[in-house]
């Protein structure tokens, strides 16, 4: 398959129709090659509106899904990221294209590390990846934007901390079949509100907090 036809096709046919029009962020996604992030063998599916796995039960989010939350945060140029689960790298590169800095976080090491052999191929410099388990918070800092790329049973108050005033949120939450994609933002005098986007169904982010479940 002529990948810049399979590209053409994924702006035109799968975002566009999705009711991404951004123009410039659009742009963002014909510049930035996503078959560079897909693992081998996935080379002719790198544009397919599905998502791709990537080793350890974890999948590369489909293009519509990963337009779509750059859309619904909306990330400005002065704004600081936060992502929970690197993968390839792929999602880093297009947020590190919005905000001033992505600090991103994986529990895999390899994943990291194939991040960061993407990333540094194409000159992106304004991320800072780690190994480690940020389902319950990553530091002290806040964040204006924060990313979570698996599923979770439910927000911690402790990640939630962390969001900047004005900050928002993105997460698919709850379990299969029933998940759901939504937006937290944290308002300066209201506190937070929760708006649900969409449904879909995610792998779940490893080792996110559980709710104990009891039998009798």
């Amino acid at each position: 398959m002529d990948i810049e036809i399979a590209k053409t096709n994924m702006l035109k046919q799968q975002l566009r129709t999705s009711g991404v029009v951004d123009e410039y962020l659009l742009a963002v996604f014909d510049y930035i090659p996503r078959e560079q992030f897909v693992p081998s063998g996935y080379y002719n599916v790198a544009y397919a509106d599905s998502n791709i796995p990537i080793g350890h039960g974890q999948v590369m989010l489909s293009p519509t899904l990963e337009a779509k939350i750059l859309q619904q945060t909306a990330i400005q140029p002065q704004e600081k990221v936060m992502e929970i689960g690197t993968g390839t790298g792929y999602l880093t590169a297009l947020l590190a294209s919005q905000g001033q800095h992505v600090t991103s976080i994986d529990i895999f090491p390899d994943l990291i590390e194939r991040a960061k052999e993407n990333l540094a191929e194409l000159d992106i410099t304004n991320i800072s990846l780690h190994v480690g388990n940020a389902a319950m918070g990553w530091g002290k800092h806040l964040f204006d934007v924060i990313i979570v790329s698996g599923a979770m049973q439910f927000l911690p108050e402790s990640l939630l901390d962390q969001l900047a005033p004005g900050g928002r949120l993105f997460a698919v939450v709850g379990e299969a079949p029933v998940m759901q994609a939504c937006l937290i933002t944290r308002h300066h005098e209201q506190g937070l509100t929760t708006k649900i986007l969409f449904e879909t169904v995610l792998p779940s982010l490893i080792d996110a907090p559980h709710r104990e479940s009891f039998s009798f």
